[in-house]
């Protein structure tokens, strides 16, 4: 059994289509952006508290917690911007 569309419903169809996908990866795009511009600030963080530990204005225990919670946030962020590249690949 086959099924055929008419034209003007395969145009209107295609349209459609063309159109959620365009939604889709314009979403995709402004959320890649949101997870860059949060991981840059991150990785401000961290450059940021080594220069405070290397002023001596913070104790090693500190940095060590401090670095362990960017680390982990860090790779949260670029485990969602890998999956965002991949889902739109």
């Amino acid at each position: 059994m086959r099924i055929a569309f008419s034209a003007e419903f395969r145009g209107v169809l295609e349209q459609w289509l063309t159109s959620q996908i365009e939604t889709l990866v314009a979403e995709s795009k402004s959320e890649t952006d949101r997870l860059k511009l949060q991981k840059d600030k991150l990785e401000r963080e961290q450059r940021k508290l080594m220069q405070a530990h290397y002023a001596d204005a913070i104790p090693l225990p500190l940095l060590k917690d401090e670095q362990e919670r960017i680390g982990k946030a860090l790779k949260s962020v670029l485990r969602e911007i890998e999956m965002h590249q991949a889902e739109y690949a």
